[in-house]
């Protein structure tokens, strides 16, 4: 064999290898999760619906947060990233915090309602929640 065959070939067994690794192993993963389960729920004060208002599940062990925001009717459902929903199994630290509408205005709150925090426990499968900020202490 001549110099230029063999570097030829030396060079497609690189390029082989180099798709190969590209295919496979790297980023190919599945991400994993811890145990989720999915969380509903109503946000009011005083029995009225409130909207525009972060819900923020904080695991108690310090792990990832899921969130949603209330809609018209005060309801909402957590996103534990992207595209998964739900919260972590466990005890949780509830935060309810107003966003900022498209008209430029945040959700009337009670005042004081960012500072409140409620503890909740999240189990596997379905988790529905009641929040009346009122009566939060």
């Amino acid at each position: 064999m001549n110099q230029r065959m063999i570097s030829a070939n030396v060079w497609s067994v690189a390029l082989f290898v180099a798709c190969l690794a590209t295919t496979s192993g790297c980023g190919s993963q599945t991400a994993q999760y811890p145990a989720l389960g999915k969380v509903t729920g109503n946000v009011s004060a005083n029995g009225q619906p409130i909207s525009g208002v972060m819900v923020t599940f904080q695991p108690v062990a310090g792990n990832r947060s899921s969130s949603g925001t209330t809609a018209s009717d005060g309801s909402f459902e957590l996103t534990y990233v992207r595209t998964i929903l739900g919260a972590e199994v466990g005890e949780q630290e509830v935060t309810f915090q107003p966003v900022l509408a498209d008209d430029g205005t945040f959700a009337k709150v009670p005042a004081g309602t960012e500072t409140k925090k409620v503890r909740v426990d999240v189990k596997s499968g379905e988790n529905e929640f009641q929040f009346d900020l009122k009566k939060l202490d």
